[in-house]
């Protein structure tokens, strides 16, 4: 509810997600990334870490899933 075009340099946002895992999803270690999408949701922005590209998603954290 709060678009991009009112973002402020160094400002943090914050948005709680869930995320809904398959039951048969194997144990292990997996990456959770962010991206932002074009304003159409036809394509995924470029993202930057740390002042360089890294594709179009940033890693966030990991995570270890146990059975």
């Amino acid at each position: 509810a709060y678009p991009t075009t009112g973002w402020l340099p160094g400002e943090y946002l914050c948005s709680e997600q869930q995320l809904l895992l398959p039951a048969d999803l194997a144990s292990g270690n997996y990456t959770i990334k962010v991206g932002v999408y074009d304003p159409g949701f036809e394509q995924r922005l470029p993202a930057v870490a740390a002042g360089a590209a890294v594709g179009d998603a940033v890693d966030l954290t990991s995570i270890r899933l146990d059975p």
